[in-house]
């Protein structure tokens, strides 16, 4: 695994593979989500966020490929460590608040100020009755993070209308194991913030930004 840098976040992005690769490209490694919509959001990628999930997802992964070995297709997961650069990393300490987004373009729903939770909760519930057809009703007593798990879709839609926002830390429940919640970063894909790059336990196989 990478060491940490100063100034910087370690994610981890699970690659689909066919067996060991000679090389792997980092755009092709974003953390599928069960209730995602089926094209990927151009621009973006999700990674997985905390020592806790990583280690979900290292399980996870060592368990679909096992299972899926004996395919002619895709038949094992790899981990890709990697270094992520935050603007102003101090402030991503503090409970997110709109000058610090402005500032950090980091935004962790477990560490969000009220009035930008229920400033963004609100946004998500309007998005979701228009764009779903859900009953506002249905959806009247759902937290932020209850939200991020039903519809994980507005995760996109909100780098697509908060513009200073480059990372959100979110919940998901992975494609690869749907049972699970992992805490998942999704950013906007900025090859000049990612540094140190490598894939778990294979150091040989080169990863392409």
């Amino acid at each position: 695994m990478v060491a940490k840098q100063r100034d910087m976040v370690q994610l981890s992005f699970l690659a689909h593979t066919r067996d060991v690769p000679e090389r792997i490209r980092l755009r092709d490694c974003g953390l599928g989500f069960a209730g995602q919509s089926s094209e990927r959001s151009a621009g973006l990628i999700t990674g997985v966020y905390g020592a806790s999930a990583k280690q979900a997802a290292l399980v996870a992964a060592a368990r679909w490929t096992q299972e899926h070995q004996r395919a002619a297709g895709l038949n094992r997961v790899l981990m890709v460590d990697l270094n992520y650069r935050v603007d102003n990393f101090h402030l991503t300490r503090e409970q997110a608040r709109r000058d610090t987004v402005q500032e950090t373009g980091w935004i962790h729903f477990d560490r969000i100020g009220a009035a930008l939770r229920d400033e963004l909760r609100d946004q998500w519930v309007e998005w979701i009755v228009r764009d779903t057809g859900t009953r506002r009703a249905a959806v009247a007593d759902d937290s932020l993070v209850d939200l991020a798990l039903k519809f994980p879709d507005c995760v996109a839609k909100t780098f697509q209308h908060e513009k200073a926002v480059r990372c959100i830390v979110h919940p998901v429940n992975p494609a690869i194991d749907p049972s699970i919640v992992l805490w998942a970063a999704t950013l906007r894909y900025d090859k000049k913030r990612f540094e140190d790059a490598s894939v778990r336990f294979l150091p040989h196989v080169q990863i392409q930004l």
